[in-house]
């Protein structure tokens, strides 16, 4: 009678270990998969960020570069002038001398 409790008893403990086990099993396999809905919500969230970063410096690259056309094009308009400066002096002193 005690073999029979002993054998009752160790099957009982056997499934018990079982089905605890599967149960850890799966608990840990959904929380990896909730992980994973995390770190592809905190991935969109960074990707964002990044993209925000990138255009900031794009836009200041942008507006770099046109400061630089506007200062190249005064300069040429500055020395255009005083071509045009000299050209009317010469023009001046012909139709003075006339």
């Amino acid at each position: 009678m005690l073999e029979y409790f002993k054998l009752v008893f160790t099957i009982i403990v056997t499934i018990i270990s079982t089905i605890f086990s599967c149960y850890k099993y799966f608990k840990k396999n959904l929380d990896q998969k909730a992980d994973k809905k995390e770190v592809f919500k905190k991935f969109e969230n960074v990707s964002i960020e990044v993209e925000k970063k990138v255009d900031k410096i794009l836009y200041e690259k942008e507006i770099e570069f046109l400061k630089n056309q506007i200062h190249e094009s005064n300069t040429s308009l500055c020395s255009k002038l005083e071509e045009l400066r000299d050209d009317m002096k010469i023009i001046k002193e012909c139709l003075l001398k006339k």
